[in-house]
């Protein structure tokens, strides 16, 4: 299952996202602010973030920016009214807020598995140059770590995406 950062300035936008995902069992997480998006992306590696309405358009394309820049390869779902039309075009994927209830965690699941094996790909690649530029000591030590582990989340996406084909 995925790991999702759920965002929007409406309690209630963010308890019926955290209780659908969750009951779908996917790892949530939940943030209200840019601040907030920022220390969630430091402290979790994400597979998806749902922008959920914000009111403003302005508001959700800077929530897609920060979550571009602070989670990298992090798949993006935009939960918005089509009154309001696109506010995010960078995003992964589209819902209507009276499509959440019965469409959001299939749409996670779909865009979470799109593209996994290249995002960690592209994040093996990023800690390699992370390695080759870290001093010795510590620095290196845990340049070596990350990159053990991503190597890891690398070879069991791969091991399911083989099962899932061969099954």
């Amino acid at each position: 299952m995925a790991t999702v950062l759920c965002i929007s300035i409406e309690d209630a936008v963010i308890t019926k996202c955290k209780y659908i995902l969750k009951e779908a069992g996917h790892t949530v997480v939940t943030a209200m602010s840019s601040p907030e998006i920022i220390a969630a992306c430091h402290d979790f590696k994400f597979d998806v973030a749902v922008v959920g309405e914000s009111g403003h358009s302005q508001t959700s394309q800077e929530w897609a920016a920060v979550i571009r820049e602070r989670c990298p390869g992090v798949k993006i779902v935009e939960v918005s009214s089509p009154h309001l039309g696109v506010c995010v075009p960078s995003s992964d994927a589209r819902l209507a807020p009276a499509e959440v209830p019965a469409k959001l965690a299939e749409r996670v699941a779909e865009v979470s598995k799109k593209d996994a094996p290249a995002r960690n790909t592209e994040q093996i690649r990023e800690l390699c140059v992370e390695v080759l530029k870290a001093e010795k000591g510590a620095s290196f030590e845990a340049a070596i770590r990350k990159l053990a582990d991503a190597m890891e989340d690398y070879a069991q996406e791969k091991g399911r995406d083989k099962a899932s084909q061969a099954g």
